[in-house]
């Protein structure tokens, strides 16, 4: 229960930020500053007039060269250049038919053919004034060979700032989805530091990442910043493009049952294979990321209607409405902001400005972010109270085994042994001191033991009991398995009861059987014994014995998800079988 003085300073604090945020809202409405510039900063204008013509040129990679000409008649200072934006186009500049500049990929380059986006930027000189300029730019692709060019010309900060300005919404968002990739990365490590969960928050985290790397580097304003590596920005857009979906749906499926976890992994898979042969393509000189972009989108549109196809299935299947699964649906706004974008982008013919899915996905990112954070906590609340669970029932099984009855009559046997056999004496006080070392051992054990360790404890155990009822106790072991992991004393407080419950009580004794061995999927324990047998409803009893019987059950089924059968028949015996599946894994 929190305290007056924090409850206190809580209000506080909420009221202060409440406070804070209304004095910013009053300071951006009404709060100005006045300026007074008599000079402007210099403009940049658009080139309209100029002469364009498309050549054949069969020596190009689409069969065709465009050249753009016109006259500078601008009077120009000394801040003042020439600049457009070309995307994968090779690009010549000449003044008066003296080349300037010119841009293509380096010979040397033995994996690509295409230049990226750039923004070339030429300065121009007052001498400049009256001369020709002539562009040629050469299409790489043949979706580009149509793709209409911008001619600036002005200052070359203007066309920055504006362009700068233009971005500012992608750069902001694309900015905000890396920074939650990386804080939720970082959290999933921290979190497989400590050995708890962390898959489904560290493959949204790289999602989130991926997302961000995807828009920063799509952006008009990065080979600005970057003018040098405008083909690594190019591949990093598009590689990010085509691997996003796989985090994604990796930090979903957990989200849905188990059909739609096998259909989210074969997508995957099939998501992977794509990739793999897009890489291929590109290494081998047959296609590269580009010329294959539209796969990218169908895939992407795939995943989505999957994603989509199995949210409905579900719903109309299970019908179901608890919160663990209502978080899934909301990714339907990621299909929207997809759609949206792909749409747009081949209408418009390029992605500048499009912020659709960007916009949605962040959405989702930092709400199921926030679900899986709230999801971990929560379990690992349940673990620890599974944990404190788990050490109430070990102390409840070795204070049900170790009755003061087993510890008088095993002395008493000592006893008599020192007097008739002193060295059989010593044997058995070696067994007594074993089974004691065992049972208190077990208090410390929180993690599975070998099953080999718990067969000792059992035969330690049993020699006691044989030394006590001679020849009416029969001990069988038949142990084809002994390296696997079992809680400890699971198995023990079962032979006791055989040997209590079932042998004890009939005038001529029995046989007690325990038996190891596997199938394909599980070890198995057996502990049969011929005794009196039991009602197998009376198992709902709490009496000692159940108590007991339902304390290893439980253990089990935390620890390793094992689970416990028991049959009886009324005078013929019972039969314990302790089954432990192989392929689960301990949280």
């Amino acid at each position: 229960m929190k305290s007056n003085r924090e409850k206190t300073l809580q209000i506080v604090y909420h009221v202060t930020g409440c406070l804070m945020l209304l004095l910013f809202i009053y300071i951006g409405c009404n709060e100005h500053v006045q300026v007074i510039q008599k000079r402007q900063d210099t403009d940049y204008h658009e080139v309209e007039d100029y002469l364009y013509q498309e050549i054949e040129d069969k020596n190009t990679p689409v069969g065709i060269r465009k050249e753009y000409r016109w006259v500078l008649e601008d009077s120009l200072d000394g801040d003042t250049c020439l600049a457009f934006y070309v995307v994968h186009q090779y690009v010549n500049v000449s003044i008066n038919g003296e080349e300037i500049y010119s841009l293509m990929p380096e010979k040397e380059n033995p994996l690509v053919k295409t230049t990226g986006s750039n923004w070339v930027m030429i300065p121009l000189y007052p001498e400049d004034t009256g001369k020709e300029i002539c562009v040629t730019t050469v299409p790489v692709y043949k979706n580009y060979q149509n793709r209409a060019i911008e001619f600036l010309i002005g200052s070359r900060l203007g066309i920055y700032l504006n362009r700068l300005e233009s971005d500012l919404p992608q750069l902001i968002l694309g900015s905000m989805a890396v920074l939650v990739g990386i804080v939720f990365m970082g959290i999933a490590f921290n979190n497989f530091r400590k050995k708890r969960q962390g898959d489904s928050l560290a493959a949204l985290g790289a999602f989130s990442f991926m997302l961000g790397m995807w828009r920063l580097t799509d952006t008009r304003s990065t080979p600005l910043l970057m003018p040098n590596q405008p083909i690594l920005l190019f591949y990093i857009s598009i590689a990010m493009l085509m691997l996003g979906m796989i985090p994604l749906i990796q930090s979903m499926k957990n989200r849905f049952r188990k059909e739609g976890r096998l259909v989210f992994d074969i997508c995957c898979m099939i998501a992977t294979a794509v990739c793999l042969v897009q890489l291929g393509l590109q290494v081998l000189g047959v296609a590269d990321f580009r010329e294959s972009l539209t796969v990218t989108h169908g895939m992407l549109l795939i995943s989505i209607l999957v994603i989509i196809t199995i949210i409905i299935y579900e719903k109309i299947r299970y019908n179901s409405k608890d919160k663990s699964h209502t978080g899934r649906r909301f990714s339907i706004i990621c299909a929207v902001g997809v759609a949206a974008d792909i749409i747009a982008y081949y209408i418009k013919g390029n992605s500048s400005g499009l912020i659709f899915t960007l916009l949605a996905f962040l959405i989702y990112v930092i709400v199921t972010g926030i679900s899986i954070l709230m999801d971990y906590r929560e379990q690992e609340q349940k673990l620890k109270e599974q944990e404190e669970e788990l050490a109430s029932a070990r102390i409840s099984i070795l204070l049900s085994q170790i009755q003061p009855h087993f510890l008088f009559n095993s002395l008493t046997v000592i006893k008599y042994l020192c007097k008739k056999n002193p060295e059989e004496a010593v044997e058995a006080l070696e067994h007594f001191a074993g089974y004691l070392r065992g049972s208190m051992t077990s208090l410390a054990d929180k993690k599975l033991i070998l099953f080999n360790n718990e067969l000792e404890h059992v035969k330690n155990y049993l020699y006691m009991e044989q030394k006590r009822f001679g020849e009416r106790l029969q001990v069988v072991f038949d142990i084809q398995e002994d390296s696997f992991l079992i809680p400890a004393l699971t198995v023990q407080p079962m032979v006791e009861n055989a040997v209590r419950h079932g042998i004890c009580k009939k005038a001529e004794g029995g046989c007690v059987t325990i038996a190891s061995y596997s199938d394909s999927n599980s070890w198995i324990v057996e502990i049969i014994d011929n005794g009196t047998g039991f009602h197998t409803e009376d198992l709902e009893q709490l009496d000692d014995s159940h108590v007991g019987i339902a304390n290893v059950k439980r253990r089990l089924e935390m620890m390793n998800g094992g689970s416990i059968e028991i049959n009886s028949v009324m005078g013929e015996g019972t039969t314990v079988k302790i089954i432990i599946p192989m392929n689960y894994h301990s949280a």
